[in-house]
């Protein structure tokens, strides 16, 4: 397990344009005002806040990955990260996320079993159908 925690083809350039993307979905899904949002962005961009969180994170190395084995649960909660202060100041909240989130993925499973497709899937190929349309008649 170790080994497989870090990859050993790390591309910091992916992991920033990955970061980046991550941190848009968290703005377009829970909005620039949401608690969750300001701890990573500050008012920063998405690009500069990824920048300010990769400069500061102490995860970018394997080395430093590895070592967490060594470490207590409550010496990985004093690390000076701002991923670990994210996570250990939030828990609660993302814990309920979590809670919505499984709501959700149940309520789609149930949904497809009773009818055997994903209405999310026929909702976003509907709205999909209705722009290519619109783009069309343009």
């Amino acid at each position: 397990m170790r080994n497989n925690l870090f990859p050993k083809n790390y591309d910091p350039v992916l992991e920033e344009a990955k970061l980046i993307i991550n941190l848009d979905y968290l703005v377009l899904n829970l909005g620039s005002d949401h608690k969750l949002v300001s701890s990573f962005f500050n008012g920063l961009s998405s690009e500069a806040a990824a920048k300010k969180l990769i400069a500061a994170t102490l995860f970018k190395d394997r080395e430093t990955v590895l070592a967490m084995f060594d470490k207590s649960p409550e010496e990985i909660l004093a690390l000076d990260d701002p991923f670990v202060k994210h996570f250990a100041t939030n828990w609660d909240l993302l814990e309920k996320l979590r809670d919505q989130q499984r709501e959700v993925i149940n309520t789609e499973n149930v949904t497809f079993g009773l009818t055997g497709t994903n209405s999310l899937q026929n909702v976003w190929n509907h709205h999909f159908s209705r722009c290519k349309q619109n783009f069309e008649n343009k």
